[in-house]
């Protein structure tokens, strides 16, 4: 009683209840009509990426990163909700095809999609080894990739490094 759930809530709430299948797209779907604005398009978007399916997952990547026509907006939703893991082993099949979209990203057609796929299609929540070898191993193989993308790499992997570090030190406190 007197929480006002309003549309941004329900958006909220239901794209995490998609993320640990506690929803269907028939929600989704029945939530886009309620909320039938481009910004209601853009959420029903992340909250299909963000289903916990090898499927979701799947079809976030191909419409995100292998296809184009995606609005700014709509790339960086489906990015959103592709990141969006309980179940991190859903992204693992993603470290291998995330380094080797590196190597083509630089035809897509704006600095902007480019940005939202390097960041937003990292792996970020493997947070493992296998994932910051990968990525400097990518870095390490590609010394003349443009200063900007490197960048961006580099920004993907430190937190992920310092990760790797925190784990560490954590293991010799123990």
């Amino acid at each position: 009683d007197g929480l006002a759930v309003d549309t941004d809530m329900r958006w909220r709430l239901l794209t995490s209840l998609a993320a640990c299948g506690a929803a269907t797209t028939d929600d989704v779907d029945a939530e886009q009509q309620r909320d039938n604005t481009a910004t209601g398009h853009e959420r029903a978007e992340q909250a299909r990426a963000a289903f916990p399916t090898a499927e979701a997952k799947a079809t976030a990547w191909r419409r995100g990163v292998e296809e184009d026509g995606l609005t700014n907006s709509v790339l960086e939703a489906v990015a959103a909700g592709f990141g969006s893991v309980h179940d991190t082993g859903l992204l693992e099949p993603y470290v291998e095809k995330y380094h080797a979209m590196l190597d083509t990203v630089e035809t897509k057609t704006s600095h902007a999609i480019i940005e939202i796929l390097v960041r937003g299609f990292y792996p970020t929540a493997l947070a493992d080894a296998r994932l910051h070898d990968a990525t400097q191993a990518w870095l390490t193989a590609h010394p003349d990739a443009p200063a900007a993308l490197r960048r961006m790499v580099v920004e993907n992997r430190d937190p992920i490094e310092r990760a790797g570090c925190a784990d560490a030190a954590q293991d010799v406190e123990r």
